[in-house]
């Protein structure tokens, strides 16, 4: 972290790829980073307003517009597909009009992971303009200590997929369980006992589900993203999705705060997306 003053940018930039390899030209020609999180008005060479989700090429230049006088620091995170982490904050007009330019690749990218940060930032996009039109009543909170999963499903021979596996870490009690999607919502109260039991329910391939299941006082403890699919595209999909999540965990062990969670949810987002699926 770059020491501050009142009149600097404070800038907090975290490296969490180990590897001192430098990444070659096609690299650093096609991978961009991926803004997160904006607080107040940034910009990338005095253009339009950076928003959520927009992409910027490695090595431009971003301020922020301190003429505002927000009563808060304004602050922009920018995620790099090799893993590294830029929060970026100024308190008034001289600190955020020094900016800050985006660092080069601390090391290789593959192809795969290029294309999935420019997926996932497609849909934090799209996220985004949907939440304009948003009332604040309609939008979805996460309470605290909120338990997590993202998951890829293929159905059984009845047409039923077995969740247990996804909601393993949820501790023994009865919950309400509801799943929803573009096609509807079901509702079930469950008795769950644990890792080792089974629990179906029929859904689609082809679709995206939301899953919200709720404890005594309708308190919500665990929300999870799954996507099923075909029996013929789950094996590659996991593994993908494997691969990913074990990236994320391994930059968030060296960088705490990495959304990997809506990250992973806003990748399958995409891959139900690519599927053509409604």
């Amino acid at each position: 972290m770059v020491k501050k003053s009142s009149a600097i940018l404070t800038i907090l930039v975290v490296l969490i790829q180990g590897s001192e390899l430098e990444a070659g030209p096609s690299e650093r020609a096609r991978a961009q980073g991926c803004a997160w999180s904006v607080t107040g008005r940034w910009h990338e060479a005095g253009g339009q307003p950076i928003v959520p989700g927009e992409l910027i090429p490695l090595g431009s230049f971003v301020s922020a517009d301190g003429s505002t006088r927000s009563p808060s620091p304004q602050h922009l995170v920018i995620l790099m597909p090799d893993g590294q982490r830029l929060y970026l904050e100024c308190q008034d007009e001289i600190s955020c009009s020094r900016g800050f330019r985006l660092p080069a690749l601390t090391g290789p990218v593959d192809d795969e992971m290029i294309a999935t940060f420019g997926q996932v930032a497609l849909q934090r996009r799209r996220e985004f303009d949907a939440s304009l039109s948003l009332r604040e009543s309609d939008r979805l909170r996460q309470p605290p200590n909120l338990l997590r999963f993202e998951a890829v499903a293929r159905p059984d021979q009845d047409g039923s997929i077995n969740m247990a596996e996804a909601i393993q870490g949820l501790p023994p009690g009865s919950y309400h369980l509801v799943i929803g999607s573009a096609s509807g919502m079901q509702e079930k109260t469950i008795r769950w006992g644990g890792s080792g039991e089974e629990l179906r329910f029929p859904l689609r391939s082809n679709s995206l589900y939301l899953v919200q299941i709720y404890g005594t006082l309708n308190v919500e403890r665990m929300r999870g993203s799954l996507l099923v699919v075909p029996p013929s595209e789950f094996e590659d999909l996991n593994l993908r999705l494997a691969h990913l999540k074990a990236s994320l965990n391994i930059w968030n062990e060296r960088s705490p705060g990495w959304p990997s969670d809506d990250f992973l949810t806003l990748y399958l987002k995409a891959l139900k997306t690519a599927s053509g699926a409604p």
